[in-house]
């Protein structure tokens, strides 16, 4: 998937898809230097863009969880 960000921050991040676990977690994005104030006012000069690339592992449920026996 693809997600254009905002603000350099935390983020919680839950990513869900039949047939699959839910999978809850937390990234921060910290700003690269020339993001930085005042080196930004370089950054905006030069064209400089921010890209990143993130990766998650999500798992199929585990057919036996969840399960009771009586």
């Amino acid at each position: 998937m693809r997600y254009d960000f905002t603000w350099y921050s935390n983020y919680d991040v839950t990513l869900r898809k039949d047939g699959w676990e839910t999978l809850k977690t937390h990234k921060k994005i910290d700003p690269p230097l020339l993001f930085i104030p005042p080196i930004d006012l370089l950054g905006e000069f030069v064209g400089a863009k921010d890209h990143r690339r993130w990766n998650f592992v999500m798992e199929r449920p585990d057919p036996g969880r969840g399960r009771h026996l009586i």
